[in-house]
């Protein structure tokens, strides 16, 4: 689908693309939740809230007089049992080995705390497949703010007619979108195929891992 000789920049989401930490940061959003008086929220709801700025889902749940004294309790949980319960995704190392050997940039492009995400991706060993690392708190902008994807591609030196990102949820398509750049998606993450096919994406941009997005947008080879 992509020309092999094309040199992409390449932003990876991070939660539910290239890892799996929901029973870490569930637990973490009813920490905050109880330690404001409020109940805690069943797991498949809070799973669908993984990928979203934490700020906004925190504004509708506690209300935004509440929002800011929430987070800080999400990260006061969260700094506590950061590394645990990782599991990366099927296929994570061997597809970031492989572009990174065809010399594609890669970076980490996640709504989570830029210094969780490095020292997640060090803990897990693929730091040393990426450019950059960059999360909220890493400027003044979130994602999927415009103003977010653009300031990651400024940090790369990057056009967005060379870039792509590669996500798992609707947040990474409106994140594309507002710069005008594909996005690609797998469904490990917390959004179905169909959910993502409402937001007017191909069905031949939504693969079911990254081995099938490998396979067939990079034309990877299957690892032996």
């Amino acid at each position: 689908m992509l020309s092999k000789r094309e040199k992409l920049n390449i932003l990876f989401d991070l939660d539910g693309t290239l890892i799996s930490q929901y029973e870490t940061i569930c637990t973490c959003i009813n920490y905050a939740l109880e330690q404001l008086g409020f109940d805690p929220k069943p797991r498949e709801i809070v799973y669908k809230t993984i990928g979203a700025c934490l700020f906004g889902v925190f504004d509708e749940w506690v209300g935004q007089e509440n929002t800011t004294r929430a987070h800080e309790f999400f990260q006061e949980k969260y700094t506590q049992i950061l590394n645990d319960n990782i599991e990366k995704m099927p296929g994570v190392d061997w597809i970031l080995q492989e572009l990174h050997q065809r010399e594609h940039t890669l970076t980490v492009f996640t709504g989570k705390d830029g210094n969780h995400a490095r020292v997640i991706c060090e803990h897990i060993d693929i730091s040393k497949w990426f450019t950059l690392i960059v999360g909220s708190h890493d400027s003044p902008y979130r994602k999927p703010q415009k103003e977010f994807t653009e300031f990651a591609l400024d940090k790369l030196k990057a056009l967005s007619d060379n870039a792509i990102l590669i996500g798992d949820t609707v947040h990474d398509v409106e994140a594309a979108k507002s710069v005008g750049i594909p996005c690609f998606l797998v469904t490990t993450g917390s959004n179905t195929r169909e959910e993502l096919a409402k937001h007017q994406v191909p069905d031949h941009h939504i693969f079911d891992n990254l081995y099938e997005l490998g396979k067939n947008l990079f034309k990877l080879d299957y690892p032996h």
